[in-house]
């Protein structure tokens, strides 16, 4: 699941075979002649679908894919310049600081400027289209095209570079059974956020995808809380009838009505609480209150008097008058 390998190579043989372990879809090509002393640090790390490879204090080098096209590819460059290409034309042009995002395409080249140092994540579409099955229910497109520069101020950067630094260091540092579980969140996390944050060819579909998941997910719960008034209730059940996770059920009711699912309940319950005492259909406060959901009839009027400015009893007394 994680492994971590790091070279220095002298001479241009143990370079090039450094960097195939590094990133075999890529044929490395170097600017050096042979015979030159060679000096490369390459560091590797494989965390579930994700892959991340460092490569720092490297002389002039360019390299072409050798992928399918199915793989995305991001390049962080903390120093030096890259020039990527595409049908012998540039396609663009990345600084100290910034970061290229990329459908791999068969054909593409590109060169780092000497001594640059960047860390290259790349992640297969299995992993992407995975994501997209599991964490919004829709069928993951053939492809997904990403061409973007992101510049050192874009908040997405920022992100996405953290990620990719923390999940290394954290999947690496953690034991047991645990360094799996980790590996799987952090690399779900990357393309998620990737998907979420950086425009690319599928984002409107996963915009609309998203809020209709989110609106199935609220409906839902609210046919259950609806249905179950009278019985205790906690989050987790709601959620599991919902099909969906606790905090993603929080995030989908925020998002729809701006407060918790455990707030609305306790709303649904206090409005028809208020219905039934106005309509004279209940002449025991400790009574109402069981039937909706309430076991404490203090908390319940406690409640009731919160949210409508007066005593239950007080509604009673005036409906029976």
């Amino acid at each position: 699941m994680v492994w971590q390998r790091r070279f220095r190579a002298r001479g241009l043989p143990a370079a090039i075979e450094a960097c195939d372990c590094a990133a075999p879809t890529i044929e490395f090509q170097f600017d050096q002649p042979a015979g030159d002393v060679f000096k490369l640090d390459v560091e590797v790390t494989q965390i579930d679908y994700m892959r991340t490879t460092y490569v720092v204090h490297s002389l002039a080098m360019s390299g072409q894919v050798k992928a399918d096209g199915r793989e995305l590819i991001m390049v962080f460059v903390e120093s030096g310049n890259a020039v990527i290409r595409r049908g012998g034309r540039q396609f663009a042009f990345v600084r100290s600081g910034d970061c290229f995002i990329t459908s791999l395409v068969p054909g593409d080249s590109f060169k780092t400027s000497a001594n640059a140092a960047r860390r290259v994540v790349v992640l297969p579409g299995s992993g992407i289209n995975d994501v997209i099955a599991r964490h919004f229910h829709i069928t993951p497109p053939p492809s997904i095209v990403f061409t973007k520069v992101l510049h050192p101020r874009n908040a997405s950067l920022a992100l996405l570079r953290d990620l990719a630094t923390n999940s290394v260091t954290s999947v690496s540092e953690a034991k047991g059974p645990f360094a799996a579980a980790l590996a799987k969140q952090y690399a779900d996390l990357m393309v998620t956020s990737l998907l979420l944050n950086v425009p690319n060819s599928f984002s409107e579909t996963l915009t609309k995808a998203g809020g209709a998941v989110e609106t199935r997910y609220v409906r839902r719960a609210l046919d259950f809380m609806r249905a179950h008034l009278d019985q205790p209730l906690d989050l987790d059940e709601i959620a599991g009838e919902a099909d969906c996770s606790p905090r993603r059920l929080q995030m989908a009711f925020r998002s729809e009505y701006g407060i918790t699912p455990m707030n609305m309940l306790k709303k649904i319950r206090l409005e028809l609480a208020e219905q039934r005492l106005r309509l004279g259909e209940c002449a025991n406060v400790a009574v109402l209150a069981r039937s909706v959901g309430f076991g404490n009839p203090g908390r319940f009027a406690a409640a009731f008097r919160q949210r409508f400015g007066v005593l239950p009893s007080h509604v009673l007394a005036v409906t029976e008058n």
